[in-house]
C-alpha cells in the first residue's frame, strides 16, 4: 500500500468498531487477559476506549486519570460513554452498579494492583484485612485466604 493509501488510526479504529443498539460501540479488535481493548494508536499500544475519548477530546489523558466507562462496558469505545476519574473513583462506581457484582475487597485488591503493580500478595492481603475485608483471589488462582 502507498503512503498517500495508508489508513489513519481513526480508520484503523473505527473498522473494528460495532455500533449497538444500547448505543455502546463495541471494540472487536485485539483484547488483553481482562478483557479490554488493545489498539496501537498514536504511535503507542493504549487501550480502545483511551483512544477514542483522547481523538474527541484532542487532548491526551491526564497523569494520574483514567478513562471511565459510563455504561460499565469494557469493550464500549463510544465517546459518549467515556469520562475522565480516578482508578479509585472507578472502582466505587464500578461496585456501586448493577451488572457487576464485585464485593468491596474486590474492587479494592483490582484497584491496588492496578494502581501497584508490584504489590505483594502479603501486603494486599494485610491492607484488606486492616480495612476488615476478606481476602480475594483472582479467578483461578485459588481459594481465598
Amino acid at each position: 500500500m502507498a503512503t498517500s493509501e495508508k489508513k489513519t488510526a481513526y480508520e484503523r479504529f473505527e473498522a473494528k468498531v460495532r455500533k449497538e443498539a444500547t448505543g455502546c460501540w463495541i471494540w472487536t479488535g485485539a483484547k488483553d487477559g481482562s478483557g479490554y481493548g488493545k489498539f496501537k494508536g498514536h504511535d503507542k499500544v493504549m487501550t480502545p476506549h483511551k483512544f477514542s475519548y483522547e481523538d474527541k477530546t484532542k487532548s491526551t489523558v491526564p497523569k494520574g486519570k483514567i478513562v471511565k466507562h459510563t455504561c460499565d462496558e469494557p469493550l464500549c469505545v463510544n465517546p459518549e460513554h467515556l469520562v475522565l476519574g480516578t482508578y479509585s473513583e472507578n472502582a466505587k462506581e464500578r461496585w456501586t452498579r448493577t451488572g457487576r457484582n464485585l464485593q468491596p475487597a474486590d474492587v479494592i485488591t483490582r484497584a491496588i494492583r492496578k494502581a501497584i503493580p508490584a504489590v505483594t500478595e502479603n501486603q494486599l492481603i494485610s491492607a484488606l484485612q486492616a480495612l476488615g475485608l476478606s481476602v480475594f483471589t483472582e479467578p483461578g488462582d485459588g481459594d481465598t485466604a
